[in-house]
């Protein structure tokens, strides 16, 4: 930490570490967790299944192979999708919508009248499991400091026994009695349950927010989870900005509307870029931002959380990652297009 004619003058990592680690993290642990435990209930709930379903849906040894292997395939593609969707669309964002995939096309495969169809929802619900995996531990991590980022990794990976558990549990309660069906439509219920938790209770990474250059996002939300910790930032503090080589920077900078002033500092061979915060009042999307000092929210579901934006802003921001992404693969340019044109105008 240093001081500048600024005010403090923080990288992200100071900023965790006075942020601390308390009941804003143990809250992350818990969705992200759900989150995992999702994914391992969707791979494995299909193995109790099959037995089940084998008379219904006149399930000949092919079709079973397709049953067991189509999650997998989704997951190949859902891992290839929503990496680079998580660079530049946000790691929150695109979990949620992860999980929305995951949990709606679970909850349909319980209507499936044959194998063809089961294959395909099963498959599509594989590429919500495959796109959360990549962008979970990201997200957990960059909430995290580095001193608890290793303990909290294995909780979030032990979380996998849970879903097992929980998947297995309600095989043995459900299947005897009320079939295949009801299965995997409450097996789905974890992806719900993260999916909503995260929207409700978790705000963008700031790390991810930092290399997009949303430095007065990045600080209200160190704000915010300072408060759920009951800790204070101090009011005047400037955040070092660095340029982490990730994907992040593929998103086009056109989209970003935040205002900054940097300033350059050399010590020695050390060149840094130190962005002083502006108290605009206003975030790149144009909603109005609490004031420094200002009381923030403590999640206690007050009205003035600033970590619920319109779904206009949501489009936005998806259409923006979809076209970033694009430039990897083409057809999601395509329907970032689409997007802007048909919801946007």
């Amino acid at each position: 930490m240093g001081e500048s004619g600024y005010g403090n003058v923080w990288d992200l990592e100071t900023a965790l570490e006075h942020v601390g680690v308390g009941r804003f993290q143990w809250i992350a642990l818990a969705m992200c967790g759900m989150a995992n435990a999702a994914d391992a209930v969707e791979i494995l709930g299909m193995s109790l299944v099959l037995p089940a379903a084998g008379d219904d849906l006149d399930l000949t040894a092919a079709g079973k192979s397709a049953l067991s292997s189509c999650i997998f395939v989704g997951m190949l593609l859902g891992g290839l999708l929503w990496g680079p969707l998580g660079d530049a669309m946000g790691r929150r964002l695109s979990l949620v919508i992860a999980l929305a995939v995951n949990a709606s096309f679970g909850m349909l495969s319980a209507a499936a009248q044959g194998v063809g169809s089961l294959v395909l929802l099963r498959l599509l619900a594989g590429v919500g499991v495959g796109g959360s995996v990549p962008v979970v531990f990201s997200f957990l991590a960059e909430l995290l400091p580095s001193r608890s980022r290793g303990r909290f990794m294995v909780g979030l990976a032990a979380h996998w026994m849970v879903g097992s558990i929980y998947s297995a549990g309600l095989g043995w309660a459900l299947i005897p009695t009320q079939g295949w069906r009801a299965f995997l439509v409450l097996a789905a219920l974890p992806a719900v349950v993260a999916a909503i938790g995260t929207l409700l209770l978790l705000p963008e990474s700031p790390r991810h927010l930092l290399v997009h250059n949303r430095v007065e996002e990045a600080e209200q939300t160190l704000r915010y989870m300072a408060t759920i910790n009951r800790r204070t930032l101090p009011a005047n503090i400037t955040l070092q900005h660095q340029h982490l080589m990730t994907a992040d920077s593929l998103v086009h900078s056109h989209s970003l509307d935040t205002e900054m002033t940097p300033m350059i500092e050399t010590h020695g061979n050390q060149h840094s870029t130190d962005i002083q915060l502006r108290s605009s009042g206003q975030s790149p999307n144009g909603s109005m931002l609490p004031s420094k000092g200002s009381q923030l929210p403590t999640g206690s579901g007050g009205k003035d959380c600033t970590y619920s934006p319109s779904w206009h802003s949501w489009l936005q921001q998806i259409t923006a990652g979809l076209q970033a992404a694009g430039r990897q693969w083409k057809p999601l340019h395509l329907i970032a297009q689409l997007l802007q044109i048909t919801l946007l105008g």
